[in-house]
């Protein structure tokens, strides 16, 4: 009998102390889930398809005088992005090729500064007598910096070609202007392929017209010049143009 009474009272007093428990807990706990950012996964899905009349592989002329299609689709959100894309070139004045593309991508910062961080690997099956080429490459794009980014953004991408037995970086600068009058952007760009066994220079710009909602049509001329010992993939002549329609949502 004694020991049943001393159980009840035992059952009663930890009772007591686990209602104080969860009472007391119950603030920290909301606390720390209002701390927790809600995890979202945001589909984006674009598509590109035009004409180019040099098409540009880390500084050298891999395609030329190709139409061309693309689509590319990407899970934002807040830990790492991954995007999967694939590029088809038709046969022009080289055979066709498709061109097979996944990274992992990362936004590093705050307000006050910001860094997208991006890896990823490259397939290019290439018709015709042409090597096929696969690369892996990482970069850091600086998208915000007190004035630096005022001016133009920076950004630096290490790539090594394993087919091509490359290794090097490409380093860059754009700014985008935008012109609301004319619902254009303008894109001008300068960048410089620094690899092992060539280096090219591209300076251009880009022109896109913002003022439809999903599609942006665009053109894009730049001015390359280079130095290869890889005379099959030297730049012919020093124009490229690019033109095409994308398509995102």
């Amino acid at each position: 009998m004694m020991k049943q009474v001393r159980n009840i009272i035992l059952t009663a007093i930890l009772a007591v102390v686990m209602t104080g428990v969860v009472k007391a807990a119950a603030p920290v706990v909301q606390a720390a889930a209002a701390k927790v950012p809600e995890f979202t996964i945001t589909p984006k899905v674009s598509f590109d398809v035009g004409y180019v009349t040099r098409a540009n592989h880390l500084g050298l002329q891999i395609q030329k005088n190709s139409a061309f299609g693309s689509a590319t689709v990407s899970l934002e959100n807040s830990v790492v992005t991954p995007t999967v894309g694939m590029t088809y070139y038709a046969a022009g004045e080289n055979a066709d090729q498709v061109v097979l593309d996944g990274s992992l991508s990362k936004v590093l910062g705050n307000d006050s500064m910001k860094v997208v961080t991006t890896a990823g690997v490259q397939q290019r099956i290439i018709g015709g007598a042409l090597e096929d080429s696969f690369s892996a490459y990482a970069g850091v794009r600086l998208v915000k910096f007190p004035l630096l980014t005022v001016l133009a953004t920076p950004y630096v991408t290490v790539a090594r070609d394993f087919n091509y037995d490359l290794l090097g970086a490409t380093v860059g600068l754009d700014r985008t202007i935008s012109i609301s009058s004319l619902k254009v952007d303008v894109t001008p760009r300068a960048e410089a392929y620094l690899y092992d066994k060539h280096t090219a220079y591209t300076f251009g710009s880009s022109v896109t017209y913002t003022g439809l909602k999903y599609v942006k049509p665009y053109v894009d001329v730049s001015y390359v010049t280079s130095d290869s010992t890889l005379a099959a993939r030297k730049f012919e002549g020093n124009l490229a143009l690019v033109t095409g329609v994308k398509l995102s949502f």
